[in-house]
């Protein structure tokens, strides 16, 4: 009886009788007889477990951020309350009537925030980072750095400091770190601030922003194809995130345009400065200062082009809004003033353009504005205006200024190579071939990594040519104008050069080669 009740019992998937089985026995057993049941039963204690335990996760993640927000709404009323004290100090009834100017404002604010030693230092890097994007919009570069340099130096010792406004004082550093020397540590400022923003909500424009600043970046240091890379990526992104009607957006597009016509292809350059300039236009206004700057990017590229009529319309906008903006002693003005004297010498006014390249150098060098590609730029074509003078001594010094590393730094990029070509021509025509050759050889190491059909080819090409008579290789000289030839393209941009390649034809007829 005993084993056919348990063999009834085995049957059922009950515990028999006969074995001695403990919990886990039991257990397999009631298993047998019920196994949707006890599945069902440890999924739901699976489910109770795994979401007591996101509970768990996502509470602490709350106190981490309403942590987060009270220490910032702190730090922001701690900022505001200081501001006010500041705005209140520059009323007239502070001052027996007198108001003082933001200028005036700033420089106090600075004074009374290193006077507060007792501030926590997330308060005080709020406050440092403030006052350091003042003088940044005011472009007033030294300044702005030092008080950027020491919020980031107080947010870097911080375990606890805010990502969003690490990721803003490494960008606003990173901006201001222009010089030759610095470029390393601006591109690693900018990637920094890039990974920081990439985590945080609401700000993709400041991602975009910073990608923008590691081309410029890129292309500062002679890595033209590498900033035409991040340009691209970055202008994709954009669009993708922010649209193309984006203010954003048209800034990436006019990036992107300046780095294409460096590289030669100027009819995508000119397309796409044009597109931005009209987004920009339509989205911020004719006379906000980035449409300002799109201008006179078009204007530039218009002017190559020979287009004169709507590139001078362009121009005297750009420079209505830089005089108001600035006044007629900004190095933002001699930015303005560089083009229109681009402009003046490609038709034929040399001695207006001579004359516009001292006034917007002698504004840069009175703002202390050293080790920037612009004032190199601005000495590059007064060397020019000389050379059209036939005062060579003058343009080869004019050359020479514009390549002094006390200046500049160590690398000057894509511009380097205008100021070497330079004075490989004037030394040229001076007689002095040896002097030549060693500008001529720095003029194509910076120029290496332009493509094999860029029109500044041609240009190199034309010195070589020349390099080759004076040796007595007439054969090499008339393959040199060959490919120049075939290189420079037939818009005004180019005349001067031409006219110097019709001189090495005429120098090739004199030897006896037939010219090209």
């Amino acid at each position: 009886a005993a084993l056919a009740d348990d063999l009834a019992r085995h049957l059922a998937h009950r515990p028999v009788a006969a074995r001695e089985g403990g919990v886990a026995y039991r257990f397999s057993r009631l298993l047998r007889r019920h196994p949707v049941a006890v599945a069902a039963g440890v999924l739901a204690l699976v489910l109770l477990a795994a979401s007591g335990w996101r509970i768990a996760i996502e509470r602490d993640a709350a106190r981490e951020q309403a942590t987060r927000a009270t220490a910032q709404a702190e730090r922001a009323q701690s900022a505001l309350d200081f501001l006010s004290g500041l705005l209140a100090w520059a009323t007239p009834q502070k001052h027996r009537g007198e108001e003082k100017s933001v200028v005036e404002a700033l420089a106090y604010g600075v004074d009374q925030l290193r006077e507060r030693s007792n501030d926590p230092p997330a308060v005080r890097a709020q406050l440092l980072y403030l006052f350091g994007q003042a003088y940044s919009q005011r472009r007033e570069r030294e300044r702005s750095r030092a008080l950027y340099e020491e919020a980031y130096a107080l947010l870097q010792h911080d375990p606890h400091a805010d990502p969003a406004l690490l990721a803003e004082t490494a960008y606003g550093l990173a901006a201001q770190l222009s010089d030759a020397a610095d470029r390393a540590r601006s591109l690693a400022l900018v990637d920094e601030a890039m990974r920081l923003y990439t985590g945080l909500p609401g700000k993709a424009e400041r991602r975009i922003h910073a990608w923008r600043l590691k081309a410029i970046r890129l292309n500062q240091d002679g890595r033209l194809d590498a900033a035409i890379a991040e340009n691209r990526a970055a202008l994709a992104s954009a669009i993708e995130q922010l649209g193309r009607e984006n203010a954003a957006t048209a800034r990436v597009v006019h990036d992107l345009s300046g780095r294409l016509a460096e590289a030669g292809a100027d009819d995508e350059a000119l397309a796409l400065k044009r597109d931005g300039y009209r987004i920009l236009a339509r989205v911020l206004g004719p006379d906000h200062p980035d449409t300002s700057l799109a201008a006179m990017g078009l204007a530039g590229l218009l002017v190559g082009h020979g287009d004169y009529v709507e590139a001078e319309q362009l121009m005297a906008a750009d420079g209505a809004v830089r005089l108001r903006l600035w006044g007629d002693r900004h190095t933002e003005y001699a930015r303005h003033l560089y083009l229109v004297g681009s402009y003046r010498l490609q038709i034929g006014d040399a001695t207006g353009a001579r004359a516009i390249a001292r006034e917007a150098i002698a504004i840069n060098e009175a703002s202390g504005s050293v080790g920037r590609t612009a004032l190199a730029s601005q000495y590059e074509l007064l060397g020019r205006a000389h050379e059209r003078l036939g005062d060579l001594d003058a343009a080869l010094a004019a050359f020479r200024h514009g390549e002094q590393p006390e200046l500049f730094g160590a690398k000057l990029g894509y511009d380097g190579g205008d100021l070497h070509l330079g004075r490989a021509r004037v030394l040229r025509k001076l007689g002095r071939a040896g002097e030549a050759a060693v500008a001529l050889r720095e003029a194509a190491d910076t120029w290496h990594a332009l493509p094999a059909r860029h029109p500044q080819r041609g240009a190199l090409a034309i010195e070589d040519g020349f390099a080759a008579l004076d040796r007595g290789d007439a054969f090499g000289a008339r393959a040199d104008a060959t490919r120049a030839l075939d290189l420079l393209p037939a818009r005004p941009e180019w005349d001067a050069t031409r006219d110097e390649l019709d001189a090495l034809r005429r120098r090739l007829v004199i030897a006896g080669q037939p010219a090209p």
